[in-house]
């Protein structure tokens, strides 16, 4: 498949039924992404203090967006291949990203430039849609899976995104995933100690 056609669909999904009338701005939006030089593990795509305004779409690396503060740095989310992403705070805000995309699996990424998106937007009228309904999924999609989370027993937590995306335990240090699965170190080690016969 044509990988614009496929970028497509993915803001197609993300507009749902709103999107019927801008069937014509969201294919513009596809074509005009372009790639990226491909990012290696430790790569950041956005650094805090940096303006990153842009839409991505991950082909096929891993990414972990990180708190990063003095005292350490806490995973907020993951993006797996297949999805779009963007700086919320560079969005929404015109503010400098207090996050950090880090690559922690190498692969391709396909950008959509800011004055690309503009131009865009101001002949179809999608951008701001577009963005809110983007936002609003990344918003469920992060307070569904932290309701999970909470909701679940430590083994299980850790079984669920193991299953969801297999190579999670060589991707991420043992820290991060204590801090992207709300759980503590020794936890993981205890658990992948005992589950996988991994420490």
């Amino acid at each position: 498949m044509d990988l614009s056609l496929k970028i497509y669909d993915k803001l197609s999904l993300a507009m749902g039924s709103s999107g019927t009338p801008y069937r014509g701005g969201l294919l513009a939006l596809a074509r005009a992404f372009h790639p990226m030089p491909s990012y290696r593990r430790g790569n950041h795509v956005w650094n805090p203090g940096e303006l990153p305004a842009g839409l991505y779409y991950n082909l096929e690396a891993v990414f972990a967006e990180e708190d990063v503060q003095p005292d350490g740095k806490s995973v907020v989310r993951l993006v797996l291949p297949d999805q779009l992403f963007f700086c919320e705070e560079t969005y929404f805000y015109n503010e400098p990203s207090t996050t950090r995309m880090r690559c922690i699996t190498a692969g391709s990424v396909w950008k959509v430039s800011a004055s690309d998106y503009a131009t865009i937007h101001r002949e179809f009228g999608l951008g701001f849609d577009l963005i809110n309904l983007l936002s609003l999924k990344t918003l469920g999609e992060y307070r569904s899976r932290t309701a999970q989370l909470l909701q679940c027993a430590p083994k299980v937590r850790l079984e669920q995104a193991v299953r969801q995306y297999p190579s999670l335990l060589s991707a991420l240090t043992r820290e991060e995933l204590a801090s992207f699965l709300l759980l503590s170190r020794s936890s993981v080690h205890r658990i992948l100690s005992k589950t996988y016969g991994r420490g």
